[in-house]
């Protein structure tokens, strides 16, 4: 209905328009550079919607042949970003099946029109380190930050976890120190130093981690409190090649609920020995002993003669009931019988030690004291007993590591 109208709109007008130009033609004339031309008012009207039209068709195919040039820009950027697409995947998929060079290959060719280069470079980089290739790990790791430097963060990160793989302590330190003052507040970039300190037997820098990891919430409480005590327990250690009064202040930074610790008090009480400090150290294993056993710290006690060992025999001897056959109680009481001379209580305690559980220690003890007491024959025996003791527990070893 509605061409209809237009058509009929259309013929009228053509039918009044020609009765006009019967009517009156009219006429322009055009002069220019002394030259005239005349025409009708038709034909110059003509001629304008010609020339209008034909401006008009010309722009057209212009635009359109500027438009087919910019199609196929857009089409060969589509094949190169689909391209880039199927190299990354197959980099992807190679460096999960760990096809470290294919991986790196296709990674790092994807991804100059990839969309997000900066993740091809990172998986590049891990190939490259698969291949123990750290220069090339750093020169993508590089492109990575160059492609988007908002992702340092994430970059930095992945990093220092590589450079933890490799074993680059101290690089990955500083890593973390140039990311966490951009970030301080990164969880994860925090249990990363956590293991960087480890690594680097930093025990007090630890320690000093250890109350932003709680605030954090960046590892379970009870490895944090595994923690705590470790990085302790490894300053005690350090203390061995320092003096008497440094072991006993780092013993005091300690805090009181950890001084209850058995490997702590296991730590310092050898500590204390090695610097012949034995009353100091009796007394912390006696107060630690009553409150709870531990077989590690009665040892020590029967290693640590104090200048009341005849007491300290007794207090021992008080803990037979509730452990009458315990080796370890029994070779303490051995030694404690030996530093008090009383060579046949000695012998007995530690013959019943041998007969709860074979133990090199005791077989040596037993071995001294019977050449104390002029029988070298038993000693020798005992001390041939002892040896093949360690050859066993050695060959156990070897085929059990685990």
């Amino acid at each position: 209905m509605k061409r209809l109208l237009v058509t009929l709109l259309v013929f009228i007008a053509s039918i009044w328009l020609g009765l006009q130009m019967q009517r009156d033609s009219g006429y322009v004339m055009i002069a220019y550079n002394g030259r005239t031309a005349e025409m009708s008012i038709w034909i110059a009207l003509a001629g304008l919607l010609i020339t209008f039209f034909a401006t008009y068709a010309l722009i057209k195919l212009i635009k359109k042949t500027t438009q087919v040039g910019s199609t196929l820009q857009r089409w060969k950027k589509q094949q190169r970003i689909m391209v880039a697409r199927h190299l990354t995947k197959r980099g992807l998929l190679t460096l999960a099946e760990g096809q470290w060079q294919k991986a790196e290959k296709n990674l790092s060719r994807g991804a100059k029109y990839s969309d997000m280069p900066w993740l091809n470079y990172i998986a590049a980089a891990k190939a490259a380190q698969e291949q123990a290739d750290l220069l090339k790990r750093e020169h993508y790791l590089q492109e990575a930050f160059t492609a988007h430097p908002e992702a340092q963060v994430a970059i930095s990160l992945t990093q220092a976890q590589l450079q933890l793989d490799s074993q680059q302590w101290e690089q990955a330190l500083v890593t973390l120190a140039n990311l966490l003052k951009q970030e301080p507040n990164n969880p994860f970039a925090y249990k990363l130093l956590k293991q960087v300190y480890i690594q680097l037997n930093d025990w007090d820098s630890l320690l000093a981690l250890l109350p932003i990891l709680r605030k954090s919430q960046a590892l379970p409480i009870f490895e944090l409190d595994e923690l705590e005590t470790k990085a302790y327990y490894y300053k005690l250690q350090q203390a061995k090649l320092l003096t008497l009064a440094k072991a006993q202040s780092i013993w005091q930074t300690i805090p009181r609920y950890l001084r209850k610790n058995p490997s702590l008090i296991q730590s310092y009480s050898e500590l204390l020995i090695g610097f012949k400090q034995m009353d100091e150290a009796v007394e912390l294993l006696q107060n630690s002993l009553k409150k709870q056993w531990d077989n590690n710290l009665i040892r020590l006690y029967g290693l640590a003669p104090s200048s009341t060992v005849g007491k300290q025999l007794s207090v021992a001897e008080n803990w037979l009931p509730g452990q009458a056959k315990n080796p370890e109680l029994l070779r303490c009481l051995g030694r404690l019988s030996i530093y008090n001379q009383l060579w046949g209580k000695a012998r007995d305690y530690l013959e019943a030690s041998l007969a709860a559980q074979p133990n090199p220690e005791t077989y040596v003890e037993l071995a001294k004291l019977l050449e104390k007491l002029g029988q070298p024959q038993e000693a020798m025996r005992y001390y041939r007993e002892g040896l093949l003791q360690v050859t066993y527990q050695e060959t156990e070893y070897l085929s059990n590591p685990g």
